[in-house]
């Protein structure tokens, strides 16, 4: 007789909505009704209008390279397997020698950053730390890992150029430290 294993799912994407906090400078979320049933139409429809960073997303080497990879350029076994959570509470931004003392397995090549300050974002160590150190993953669950004032966006670049996916605007309020299943 084999075990019954209870799995919970924490899901950890940004509702899309007019309230969906986005980048400064982005459109909002529209969600916009264009026809209902109850006002006798044949059916309900719905359109949609945002930008491609709006909410949850993943920011591919082409939103800074000229010759980056798409998203369809992405295999989604890169998206989907283990994943570590480590939570930063230090001051921002987080560094180089912020990462070497967090106690990260070795054998994690998803990385999710659950960040207890607001507005953190991380500097081009940090940044490059992750990237030679074997991630291919990096979340992050602020709007962006640069500071909303940056126009050249190092740490984007540092990661981005190295092949690392790198998923924004993470809802990680639900988790704690640890292992994870990421799908």
């Amino acid at each position: 007789m084999s075990a019954l294993v209870i799995l919970k799912v924490i899901d950890i994407s940004l509702p899309l909505s007019p309230d969906t906090p986005v980048f400064p400078g982005d459109p909002p979320v529209g969600i916009e009704t264009m026809s209902l049933l109850s006002a006798g139409d044949t059916f309900r429809l719905t359109r949609i209008s945002m930008s491609a960073h709006a909410g949850t997303h993943i920011d591919t080497p082409s939103h800074l390279f000229v010759d980056g990879g798409e998203i369809e350029n992405i295999r989604l076994e890169d998206l989907i397997g283990p994943v570590y959570v480590i939570e930063f509470d230090g001051p921002r931004p987080l560094d180089e020698s912020a990462c070497k003392r967090m106690d990260i397995p070795s054998n994690f090549s998803r990385i999710l950053i659950k960040n207890k300050r607001p507005n953190a974002w991380m500097d081009e160590t940090a940044a490059e730390w992750f990237s030679v150190s074997g991630a291919k993953l990096l979340g992050w669950d602020g709007l962006s890992v640069d500071p909303p004032e940056s126009e050249k966006l190092p740490a984007h670049r540092a990661l981005l150029a190295r092949g690392v996916h790198l998923v924004e605007n993470l809802d990680l309020s639900q988790v704690t430290p640890g292992k994870y299943f990421l799908a």
